[in-house]
Parts: C-alpha cells; structure tokens; sequence
C-alpha cells in the first residue's frame, strides 16, 4: 500500500517521479500552473513540501517577490518542523523536542504572510497558516481569524477543512461537541458533488478514536461510534450529497477512504464496498486507517479482502 498517495494528479505524481535535483524547478513550475486553482494549489504544495526538506536552504534562497517559491517554502518549514515533533499527544512530547520544533517552526510564518500579500486571492497560505498557529499554540481567537481567511477566499477548500476538523478537535483547542456541529454544519452547507461532506466523516474518526485507550478494542470502539443511528445517519447523507452529482476533485480517492470507513465500521457494507472499490493501493496519509490499527496498510488490505474488493 502506497501511504499518502490517496489523490488524483497527474502531473503531480509525474514530477514526484523525476530525477531529485529537477523536482524542485518542476514542482514551482507546477505551483505557478495551480494559481488559481485552489484545490489543486493545496494538495500540491502539501505533497511536494514533504518530499523537499532536504531541499530547506535553497528553498530559503529563492526570490521573495515569488508567490510560489514562498508558498512552498513556509509549508516546507511547517513539514520540517512536524517532523521533528511527532504526531504524538503534547503530554508525550519531551521538553526540548518541543523547543526544537518551535524554533523550526517560527521561521514558516514570514513566506506564507509574504505569499498571501503576493497573490491575495489565493487561501493557500492560509490554509498552511492554520497549521503553524496550530503548532505554535497561538490562541483560539487567531486560529479562528486564519479560518476566516481561508472561508473568505474559498469556503469550501477540502484540506483547510481537514485542518480545521483538527483545530477543534478535544485535543486541540476544542471539544467533541463543537467538532460533531462542525460535521453537521459542513454537510448542510456543502454543494452537491463536493468532497469536502468527507471532513464529517474526519470529525467522526476524531471523536472516536479519542475514546480508544487500549488498541485491542479499537474496532468495538469504533463499531460502537459509527453504528450510533445519529452517526450513521450523517454519513449516509454526507456521501449522498456527494454522490449526486460527484464534481472533479484531486482529492477524490481519499474522500472515498474517509466514506468506505466509517461504512466498514457502521456496518452499511454495501456502502463501504462501493467506496473502497475506487480506492485501489493509495492510502491518505493520516485517516481514516491510522485509528484503526497500528498497522493501517495491513487493515486496510483486510477490511478490501472482508468485503471481497
């Protein structure tokens, strides 16, 4: 299973494929092309700044009048900086872990300001800016002005969404029952034929897995959230709005994961099957999978052969 591949983007995963020392040039050259297109712009910026941290100080070194280069550099540092964290709780963070990530992490801030001041349409730096307010802890009512940034610009942008759905889960700067109205308040103000209805399923997962504190009943844990008729009921009208009318997305296959999850897990096999079936071999690189097992590839392999995909 390929981690972190669950979207669709040709020309993105053909600049993935070459040579180390062009990807940088070619992966500018693909941000320039998405100006304008949000959607694309997010998924491309997130994916290239993940395979380009070896890459920091020439990045550092390009010109600051470049929207892209800038966009791409503060994500970059934001990604840097993620990794040297961890995706462990705050509690399970050592002390000079956390320093060293904020010291990374302080220097994201000025390219994405900059990029925003450049191409003032675009929400990409905010969406990106969402993540560093995150991490540098900044108060509820700065994170809240960033959302609204990104809402303004594009109010239904798929990965500012799943950012969001972080922002207010309980372990961050919310609780379980403003994360669940956030869920009902996406699907109820989502266009017909977007993928964004699929950050419900998110908040769900979130919700959930908050409740498992022993990994040998996570799947009871989970069937037990997922089957709650209030639950099962929002998700079958979150993938039917989507279903509609399914417009283009790159973000598509995941969306697809999130559904054919919490399907899996409420039982409503026959829905789950229908959107694994458009999955194949590319996993999303955080949810759904990852809060079922401490082996989410191997699950997710199970779950297809359960259910004869």
């Amino acid at each position: 299973m390929s981690v972190g591949t669950a979207w669709d983007d040709p020309d993105l995963a053909a600049v993935l494929r070459a040579p180390a020392r062009k990807r940088l040039r070619q992966g500018l050259a693909l941000l320039a092309e998405s100006r304008g297109f949000p959607e694309l712009r997010a998924l491309r910026v997130r994916v290239l700044a993940r395979g380009l941290t070896g890459r920091l100080k020439e990045l550092a070194a390009a010109p600051s009048d470049d929207p892209d280069a800038m966009l791409l550099l503060g994500t970059t540092r934001i990604h840097y900086a993620w990794n040297i964290r961890g995706g462990a709780y705050a509690e399970h963070v050592k002390r000079e872990r956390f320093q060293r990530f904020w010291a990374e992490l302080q220097h994201a801030q000025a390219p994405l300001l900059r990029a925003a001041d450049l191409l003032p349409p675009d929400p990409v730096p905010w969406d990106q800016l969402q993540r560093y307010a995150m991490g540098m802890q900044l108060e509820r009512e700065e994170l809240d002005r960033v959302w609204h940034e990104v809402l303004w610009r594009a109010p239904s942008l798929y990965s500012a969404h799943c950012t969001r759905v972080q922002a207010i889960s309980a372990k961050w700067y919310g609780s379980d029952e403003e994360a669940a109205a956030f869920a009902e308040e996406v699907v109820d103000r989502a266009a017909p034929g977007d993928p964004v209805v699929a950050a419900a399923a998110a908040v769900h997962f979130e919700i959930a897995g908050r409740r498992i504190e022993d990994m040998s009943r996570c799947e009871a844990v989970l069937r037990s959230h997922f089957r709650d008729p209030a639950v099962t009921d929002l998700m079958v009208r979150a993938a039917d709005r989507w279903l509609r009318s399914p417009m283009p997305h790159p973000r598509t296959p995941e969306a697809h994961h999130m559904f054919g999850a919490a399907f899996h897990f409420a039982g409503e096999e026959d829905r789950a099957r229908h959107h694994l079936r458009q999955t194949d071999r590319r996993m999303p690189e955080l949810l759904p999978w990852s809060v079922a097992s401490l082996t989410p590839a191997r699950y997710y392999a199970k779950t297809r052969a359960a259910l004869g995909v």
